[in-house]
């Protein structure tokens, strides 16, 4: 109701109201058929001559008529009301006004209504002809006015005294509004009156003059909508020296009106929420953040990086947000944001970023935070980098909460998008497997399409793991440049983390013949260990398990581990273990980067959920064996050097995945590669080898345990 209301003081005249094409249908409207159709808003249109429309209704539909073969000229007119003297006035009219175009109608599409009609009351309806053709091809459109059962009774229609008025056309001096090649006329109005109240018979044509080829496209709404050229504003064109028809008149922009988004708003709202985790206590959901109450929360211990994607019932512009603080703890608020948007939940564009000043006191709404955004989208993404409190203080600082999470978008702006995956198609949050977003690419080298999406996951893995401030810290940094020294380290209880100092980057060994020994055990499985080791002869041994004597899993923990390695030097030997027994979704994440000769080591990571394995081995004679058990294991190996032997089993149920490069200069280096599961197994092997004899792989794929 509100827009009819506006209707009639934007027009004064739009009395017979619901005309429209606002229930997304031709409802009320006879047509030609499939040529005529009900439309949202058609953006990149390009119709030749380096022109691209976007052509916006008023509202968030209307009508559209492009010819198609289906209706002929002559059959259009008749369809319409029109005699068939009008039929030949017209034709008349457009051979004396050809403009060196061939004038002759072929095919039309169009559309009718029956509206009831006041004498003395004057009426418009906007239209919008595009031409996707080029002078000299010529090709028009028109609208007729009949009263429904008395052909005597004519109208005033755009200052003419007759039952018809041509609109737009393409040739210059044709038609009341000539566009020029690939042109359009921009939102126009026909404004018309009857000389007695009854009921009649509104139309629109758009047809071909000549041929069939590069057809019009005739667009018609209540309210004029906006038009733009290569994105930029385009005003309605001028009518033809001499014609009758009205002056254009620039569409009348309607007042702002700023509404806001949450689940079960009127005409916008969510219909999808997804985290980025969902490491939250129950009752404390991402959900709780667009539920319009400021009294739940949505809090998640990621901390860091946390957040969440919506998805609208429609895709709009969302031009700004407000955040509503949670009931406890201000540490927990966040203090900076980035906001990316989709139209396919993979593929993000950046639209804001910056830092959020949010007030101590509880249940308090900040200032609309807006963001210079102009175009529709169904998937809005939000996370937040920064908290308020630092590390190590407890309660305040051991998690991210926010109580609402509320945008906005101006309801007059009708411009829509389209949804790319209307049956549901899984969300992809910026920085996980199979989204692309700016600013959130994977952080580590990649060597194929597949673990490109897992190094994204170990990313978003490791925020997990060294975010979690509860549990056991050490921070090392052992520069000792001497030999035979020994770091022994046994961590249990929940959360444990072991890096640099400051906990940002990795544990320093410098040194010859150091032993280290690491054990961590815990219940909730959430191990961190970073570690960079330069010098030779080192033995290493890392284990992440539920029992830290003998690194075995005891069915109690949820798993999540994540280790990295660099070593640079000699003659070194690793043993890496990662086991649990917990979730589908705790699987392990290794990397590991060898620069030297003469090393060995061995990987195992087995248990429930997702094992990836990154090794980066550049040197000459490196040995490394490699165990992946469970379901679904992905391995990316890079070997540069000689003398390489590398013996990789991916075991279990799930789909296995290997990508593997080998650069060898010499000496022959050997990959053995076993895959065993349920389903398919992939493996990309790319080899570039100084010697027919340089390189060596083997490969077996099959089911089995």
């Amino acid at each position: 109701m509100k827009k009819i209301l506006l209707s009639l003081l934007l027009l004064c005249s739009n009395a017979f109201g619901q005309a429209g094409f606002e229930t997304g249908n031709l409802t009320g409207w006879t047509t030609s058929g499939g040529d005529a159709t009900a439309s949202q808003a058609v953006t990149n249109l390009c119709t030749g001559g380096g022109k691209c429309w976007t052509i916006n209704p008023y509202g968030s539909w209307m009508g559209k008529l492009y010819p198609t073969g289906v209706v002929q000229f002559d059959s259009a007119t008749t369809s319409l009301g029109l005699t068939s003297v009008e039929n030949n006035a017209i034709k008349q009219f457009m051979t004396a006004n050809a403009g060196g175009g061939n004038p002759t109608p072929t095919d039309a599409s169009w559309m009718k209504r029956t509206i009831t009609l006041t004498a003395g009351t004057t009426y418009s309806f906007a239209w919008n002809y595009v031409s996707t053709d080029y002078t000299p091809f010529n090709d028009g459109s028109m609208v007729t006015l009949v009263h429904s059962t008395n052909a005597s009774i004519v109208p005033t229609l755009n200052n003419s005294q007759q039952r018809y008025g041509l609109l737009g056309f393409t040739n210059p001096g044709t038609g009341n509004y000539a566009t020029d090649s690939y042109g359009s006329t921009g939102w126009q109005k026909v404004v018309f009156t009857v000389p007695q109240t009854g009921e009649y018979i509104l139309g629109f044509a758009t047809f071909n003059l000549g041929d069939t080829a590069l057809s019009p496209i005739l667009f018609v709404d209540e309210i004029q909508g906006t038009t733009l050229l290569n994105g930029a504003a385009f005003a309605p064109i001028a009518p033809n020296p001499g014609s009758t028809a009205p002056s254009a008149t620039a569409p009348t922009t309607p007042p702002v009106s700023m509404q806001p988004i949450y689940n079960g708003s009127s005409n916008l709202y969510t219909t999808n929420i997804v985290p980025t985790s969902y490491n939250s206590p129950n009752g404390e959901g991402a959900a709780n953040a667009f539920d319009n109450n400021p009294n739940t929360k949505y809090l998640n211990f990621d901390k860091k990086n946390a957040g969440v994607t919506i998805k609208l019932n429609q895709g709009r512009v969302v031009s700004g947000f407000k955040l509503t603080t949670a009931n406890d703890f201000p540490g927990r608020d966040p203090t900076s944001y980035k906001l990316y948007a989709s139209n396919d939940g993979k593929t993000w564009d950046k639209l804001s970023e910056g830092t959020i000043t949010l007030s101590d006191t509880r249940f308090a709404v900040s200032d609309m935070i807006t963001v210079a955004n102009t175009q529709p989208y169904f998937y809005y993404f939000i996370y937040f980098p920064t908290t308020k409190a630092g590390e190590g203080c407890g309660l305040n600082c051991d998690s991210m909460q926010i109580a609402e999470i509320t945008y906005y978008y101006d309801e007059n702006n009708t411009t829509t998008s389209v949804d790319l995956t209307p049956s549901g198609g899984t969300i992809a949050n910026p920085g996980t497997p199979g989204a692309t977003a700016p600013g959130m690419e994977p952080e580590w080298p990649a060597t194929s399409d597949i673990t490109a999406g897992q190094t994204a996951q170990r990313n978003a893995a490791k925020n997990r793991v060294s975010n979690i401030v509860l549990g056991n810290h050490l921070y090392l940094e052992q520069k000792i440049g001497s030999s035979a020294n020994s770091v022994t380290i046994e961590q249990t209880g929940n959360y444990n983390k072991i890096a640099g100092i400051g906990g940002g980057t990795y544990s320093i060994i410098d040194g010859d013949n150091n032993t280290v020994d690491i054990k961590q055990g815990d219940t909730l499985g959430k191990n961190l260990i970073e570690f960079s080791i330069t010098g030779n002869t080192n033995n290493v041994t890392l284990w992440q398990a539920r029992n830290p004597t003998t690194g075995l899993q005891d069915g109690s923990e949820s798993g999540g581990h994540y280790m990295g390695l660099n070593i640079t030097g000699s003659t070194n030997t690793l043993t890496l273990k990662q086991s649990n027994d917990g979730g589908s979704s705790s699987g392990h994440f290794a990397y590991v980067d060898i620069t030297g000769s003469g090393n060995t080591g061995t990987l195992k990571q087995t248990g429930n959920g997702e094992k990836t394995f990154f090794g980066i081995l550049n040197g000459n004679t490196n040995v490394f064996d490699v165990t992946q058990q469970g379901s679904g294991s992905f391995l990316d190996l890079s070997l540069t050097g000689n003398g390489h032997s590398v013996t990789a089993n991916q075991k279990d149920a799930g789909s296995h995945k290997a990508t593997i490069n080998l650069t060898n200069a010499g000496g022959a280096s050997n990959v053995t590669l076993v895959q065993q599961g349920s389903t398919a197994q992939n493996v990309n092997i790319t080899q570039q080898c100084a010697t027919l004899s340089g390189c060596s792989v083997s490969v077996t794929q099959g089911t089995g345990p």
